[in-house]
């Protein structure tokens, strides 16, 4: 996620690629999503507490 990027353009783009390449481990997509968050943004520090079990879970936890 760049400096200024919204949580929306990081979403969408993520998601695109990790469509474009064919999907694969959730647990890998969860992760990757998660490191590629600012440091201090308080979804990177929820994700890391309590880390969703499926991209669903990751998703509907974005959506809050």
């Amino acid at each position: 996620m760049r400096v200024e990027e919204t949580l929306r353009s990081y979403v969408g783009q993520y998601w695109e690629l990790y469509n474009e390449i064919g999907g694969g481990n959730e647990k890998i997509a969860i992760s990757t999503f998660r490191m590629g968050l600012p440091e201090d943004s308080e979804i990177r520090e929820s994700l890391t507490k309590r880390p969703p079990e499926d991209k669903r879970q990751l998703m509907r936890r974005i959506e809050e």
